[in-house]
Protein backbone atom coordinates (compact mmCIF):
# COMPACT_ATOMS: atom_id res chain seq x y z
CA UNK A 1 0.00 0.00 0.00
CA UNK A 2 1.29 3.35 -0.66
CA UNK A 3 2.69 5.09 1.90
CA UNK A 4 0.50 9.21 1.83
CA UNK A 5 3.07 10.25 4.86
CA UNK A 6 6.20 9.75 3.38
CA UNK A 7 5.32 11.18 -0.28
CA UNK A 8 8.69 13.14 -0.87
CA UNK A 9 10.91 10.18 -0.06
CA UNK A 10 11.53 7.59 -2.83
CA UNK A 11 10.87 4.02 -2.58
CA UNK A 12 13.75 3.18 -0.88
CA UNK A 13 12.56 5.52 1.99
CA UNK A 14 15.58 7.93 0.80
CA UNK A 15 14.63 11.31 -0.04
CA UNK A 16 13.71 11.94 -3.70
CA UNK A 17 15.35 14.04 -5.99
CA UNK A 18 14.57 17.71 -6.65
CA UNK A 19 11.14 18.18 -8.25
CA UNK A 20 12.79 20.35 -11.16
CA UNK A 21 15.65 17.48 -11.73
CA UNK A 22 12.68 14.95 -11.70
CA UNK A 23 10.74 16.81 -14.34
CA UNK A 24 13.67 17.60 -16.55
CA UNK A 25 14.30 13.71 -16.31
CA UNK A 26 11.09 12.67 -17.43
CA UNK A 27 11.14 15.34 -20.38
CA UNK A 28 14.31 13.69 -21.60
CA UNK A 29 13.11 10.20 -21.47
CA UNK A 30 9.97 11.15 -23.35
CA UNK A 31 11.29 13.71 -25.63
CA UNK A 32 9.68 12.24 -28.43
CA UNK A 33 6.22 11.63 -27.04
CA UNK A 34 6.16 15.17 -25.94
CA UNK A 35 6.56 16.93 -29.18
CA UNK A 36 4.41 14.64 -31.22
CA UNK A 37 1.62 16.01 -28.51
CA UNK A 38 2.86 19.64 -28.83
CA UNK A 39 2.95 19.63 -32.64
CA UNK A 40 -0.58 18.08 -32.39
CA UNK A 41 -3.86 20.04 -34.04
CA UNK A 42 -5.38 19.22 -30.35
CA UNK A 43 -2.50 21.46 -29.24
CA UNK A 44 -2.76 23.55 -32.04
CA UNK A 45 -6.35 24.48 -31.08
CA UNK A 46 -6.04 25.48 -27.34
CA UNK A 47 -3.25 27.60 -28.21
CA UNK A 48 -5.24 29.99 -30.71
CA UNK A 49 -8.10 29.24 -28.18
CA UNK A 50 -5.80 30.63 -25.02
CA UNK A 51 -4.67 33.62 -27.58
CA UNK A 52 -8.31 34.55 -28.07
CA UNK A 53 -9.21 34.23 -24.23
CA UNK A 54 -6.26 36.05 -23.33
CA UNK A 55 -7.27 38.93 -25.59
CA UNK A 56 -11.04 38.97 -24.93
CA UNK A 57 -10.00 39.37 -21.28
CA UNK A 58 -7.54 42.56 -21.71
CA UNK A 59 -10.72 44.28 -19.58
CA UNK A 60 -12.64 42.35 -16.85
CA UNK A 61 -15.67 44.31 -14.75
CA UNK A 62 -13.69 43.13 -11.82
CA UNK A 63 -10.73 45.71 -12.96
CA UNK A 64 -13.49 48.33 -12.56
CA UNK A 65 -14.12 50.23 -9.15
CA UNK A 66 -17.57 50.70 -7.87
CA UNK A 67 -17.79 54.47 -9.19
CA UNK A 68 -17.78 53.08 -12.53
CA UNK A 69 -21.46 51.95 -12.25
CA UNK A 70 -22.65 54.77 -9.66
CA UNK A 71 -23.13 58.39 -9.64
CA UNK A 72 -20.09 59.42 -8.49
CA UNK A 73 -18.47 60.88 -11.63
CA UNK A 74 -18.01 64.34 -10.53
CA UNK A 75 -19.04 67.64 -12.31
CA UNK A 76 -18.28 67.88 -15.85
CA UNK A 77 -18.06 64.05 -16.34
CA UNK A 78 -20.58 62.75 -18.01
CA UNK A 79 -22.14 62.39 -21.62
CA UNK A 80 -25.14 65.01 -20.23
CA UNK A 81 -22.91 67.03 -18.30
CA UNK A 82 -21.42 69.71 -21.05
CA UNK A 83 -21.57 73.37 -19.70
CA UNK A 84 -19.75 75.19 -22.85
CA UNK A 85 -21.41 76.90 -25.17
CA UNK A 86 -23.53 74.85 -27.65
CA UNK A 87 -22.90 74.91 -31.68
CA UNK A 88 -26.69 75.96 -31.99
CA UNK A 89 -26.48 78.83 -29.99
CA UNK A 90 -23.78 80.22 -32.11
CA UNK A 91 -24.63 83.52 -34.46
CA UNK A 92 -25.03 83.18 -38.01
CA UNK A 93 -24.31 85.56 -40.40
CA UNK A 94 -25.61 83.83 -42.86
CA UNK A 95 -29.09 82.74 -41.71
CA UNK A 96 -32.37 84.23 -42.95
CA UNK A 97 -35.50 82.78 -40.90
CA UNK A 98 -38.23 82.02 -43.47
CA UNK A 99 -40.91 83.70 -44.26
CA UNK A 100 -44.07 81.93 -43.30
CA UNK A 101 -46.51 84.01 -45.07
CA UNK A 102 -47.72 82.36 -48.04
CA UNK A 103 -49.94 84.72 -49.12
CA UNK A 104 -53.71 84.46 -50.73
CA UNK A 105 -53.84 81.85 -53.21
CA UNK A 106 -54.15 82.41 -56.81
CA UNK A 107 -57.61 82.31 -57.89
CA UNK A 108 -56.19 79.98 -61.14
CA UNK A 109 -54.44 77.51 -58.73
CA UNK A 110 -57.90 76.76 -56.51
CA UNK A 111 -60.14 76.54 -59.50
CA UNK A 112 -57.15 73.59 -61.00
CA UNK A 113 -57.18 71.86 -58.19
CA UNK A 114 -60.86 71.73 -57.83
CA UNK A 115 -61.28 70.80 -61.04
CA UNK A 116 -58.59 67.70 -60.47
CA UNK A 117 -60.39 66.50 -57.13
CA UNK A 118 -63.64 66.61 -58.23
CA UNK A 119 -62.95 65.22 -61.50
CA UNK A 120 -60.80 61.71 -59.99
CA UNK A 121 -64.04 61.51 -57.33
CA UNK A 122 -66.29 61.50 -60.72
CA UNK A 123 -64.72 59.39 -62.25
CA UNK A 124 -64.53 56.74 -59.34
CA UNK A 125 -67.91 57.37 -58.91
CA UNK A 126 -68.57 56.32 -62.36
CA UNK A 127 -67.35 52.76 -61.89
CA UNK A 128 -69.57 52.76 -59.09
CA UNK A 129 -72.99 53.86 -61.63
CA UNK A 130 -72.92 51.62 -64.68
CA UNK A 131 -76.39 53.78 -65.66
CA UNK A 132 -74.45 57.06 -65.91
CA UNK A 133 -70.83 56.11 -66.64
CA UNK A 134 -70.76 57.43 -69.97
CA UNK A 135 -71.64 60.54 -69.46
CA UNK A 136 -70.40 61.11 -65.29
CA UNK A 137 -66.76 59.13 -66.62
CA UNK A 138 -66.30 62.05 -70.25
CA UNK A 139 -67.19 65.05 -68.04
CA UNK A 140 -65.06 63.90 -64.83
CA UNK A 141 -61.88 63.03 -67.04
CA UNK A 142 -62.32 65.75 -69.22
CA UNK A 143 -62.41 68.22 -65.40
CA UNK A 144 -59.46 65.81 -64.14
CA UNK A 145 -57.34 66.06 -67.30
CA UNK A 146 -58.10 69.86 -67.53
CA UNK A 147 -57.05 70.24 -63.80
CA UNK A 148 -53.74 68.11 -63.61
CA UNK A 149 -52.28 70.07 -66.92
CA UNK A 150 -53.25 72.85 -65.40
CA UNK A 151 -51.57 72.86 -62.03
CA UNK A 152 -48.30 71.15 -63.96
CA UNK A 153 -47.97 74.01 -66.43
CA UNK A 154 -48.79 76.66 -63.14
CA UNK A 155 -45.99 74.60 -61.39
CA UNK A 156 -43.49 75.19 -64.18
CA UNK A 157 -43.86 78.55 -64.86
CA UNK A 158 -43.28 79.44 -61.49
CA UNK A 159 -40.19 77.73 -61.88
CA UNK A 160 -38.98 78.88 -64.60
CA UNK A 161 -35.66 80.74 -64.66
CA UNK A 162 -34.85 84.53 -64.94
CA UNK A 163 -38.53 84.91 -63.41
CA UNK A 164 -38.70 86.83 -60.10
CA UNK A 165 -42.25 86.44 -58.59
CA UNK A 166 -42.88 90.00 -57.74
CA UNK A 167 -42.32 90.95 -61.37
CA UNK A 168 -45.70 91.71 -62.65
CA UNK A 169 -44.45 92.58 -66.42
CA UNK A 170 -44.49 96.34 -66.08
CA UNK A 171 -42.06 97.96 -67.84
CA UNK A 172 -40.52 102.04 -67.73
Amino acid sequence: MTDLNNSNRGGDGSPSEEPDEEWARFERSHEDDLRDVAGSRAAKRFERHARRQKRKALLSVKDLDDGSFTDDLGAGRGPRDFTGPSILDAPDDDFTPPNPSLGRPRTSLLVFAVLLVAGIAGVIAAAFLPSLAGALGTICGTAAVIGGAGLLIMRRESRSPGRDPDDDGARV
